[in-house]
């Protein structure tokens, strides 16, 4: 049963979760709240989820510009937050 498991279920559930966190994308109604928890809804069912460092590359990087640029004008990147979600509320006023 193992081996069916690692031949077959594994690759199916590891394409669709990164496929779905791979293509999603910010969606101007539901704000930046709603995409941070779906990306994460997407890593959780991945097998093998993204390091840290790709997650908040992936989440700035597909926001609105004109929501992406007011993280980076405060100097805020993928490569030197800590704690990118604290900020999601000041960047969603904007």
């Amino acid at each position: 049963m193992t081996g069916l498991y690692d031949q077959f279920i594994h690759n199916v559930v590891l394409t669709e979760a990164s496929e779905k966190f791979g293509k999603a994308q910010y969606i101007e109604g539901e704000g930046v709240m709603a995409f941070y928890y779906r990306l994460m809804r997407y890593v959780e069912w991945m097998v093998r989820p993204p390091d840290r460092y790709t997650f908040k590359k992936h989440y700035i990087m597909h926001l609105v510009k004109g929501i992406f640029n007011y993280p980076l004008s405060k100097e805020v990147t993928a490569e030197h937050s800590k704690k990118i979600q604290t900020n999601e509320k000041c960047w969603q006023r904007k």
